[in-house]
């Protein structure tokens, strides 16, 4: 088995267009089996 890495974009699909949030603001998506971080999702 190999390690993969996944690139996620992290804006707001917003009227067809990617936009970053107003407030900058973001959480942190965490695996619960490890605790470790998957990604940081934008807030809207």
């Amino acid at each position: 088995m190999t390690n993969q890495s996944l690139n996620f974009l992290n804006k707001l699909f917003i009227n067809n267009q990617y936009q970053d949030p107003k407030n900058n603001k973001y959480f942190d998506n965490i695996n619960p089996s490890n605790e470790k971080l998957i990604c940081s999702i934008a807030r809207s």
